[in-house]
């Protein structure tokens, strides 16, 4: 009886062992999938942010699109206060873009804005570039920074397109692009 019990006394610590290996994996898989969570939380903080800063901006060129075919000079001719030029039309766009991401606490800078070529444009682009500080020790309190970049593209449609129910671009006929209204009938934009 005595040798029966002494082989069983000797392997008894074993599965102590194999369950502490067990447990250490488990706890440094919860680190990890801890700090992909807190990457992709900061992550999803900065496209909200592009994603804000873009309709800020589309907002701004929605209210001050009509404005860019207003005459430059009066009929007596001084210049006319409602004008806006193209130049002005962007900047006015992109400070409402980098004020959006002050408000949201995204960094956008001013040269993060971008605008399509052409006489008026319609549509924004804002990209972020930050880091975010993920947390890589649960004791030690260290944190290491993450790059996490973010782009978004808002589209503004003319005033007169699309609230009147009236179709904002043209389908069949041979043209499909944007469409403009004068006393009620489509024309074709260039």
């Amino acid at each position: 009886m005595s040798r029966r019990s002494r082989p069983l006394r000797d392997q008894g610590g074993q599965a102590l062992v194999l369950v502490l290996g067990l447990a250490a994996v488990l706890m440094l898989g919860t680190l990890i999938l801890a700090g992909f969570g807190q990457a992709l939380g900061g992550k999803a903080r900065q496209q909200r942010g592009a994603d804000l800063a873009a309709v800020s901006a589309a907002r701004a060129m929605q209210a001050d699109y009509p404005r860019l075919f207003e005459a430059a000079l009066l009929e007596t001719g001084v210049p006319n206060p409602r004008h806006l030029s193209q130049a002005e039309f962007v900047a006015r766009a992109r400070a409402a873009a980098v004020r959006a991401g002050r408000r949201n606490h995204v960094p956008v800078n001013a040269r993060d804005v971008s605008f399509p070529r052409g006489l008026a444009p319609t549509r924004v682009t804002v990209r972020v570039n930050d880091e975010v500080q993920v947390r890589v020790g649960s004791r030690s309190g260290g944190t290491r920074p993450v790059r996490v970049r973010a782009q978004a593209t808002a589209e503004l449609s003319p005033p007169g397109t699309g609230e009147t129910g009236m179709p904002a671009y043209a389908s069949g006929g041979g043209y499909s692009g944007p469409l403009a209204y004068r006393m009620g009938k489509p024309l074709r934009t260039f």
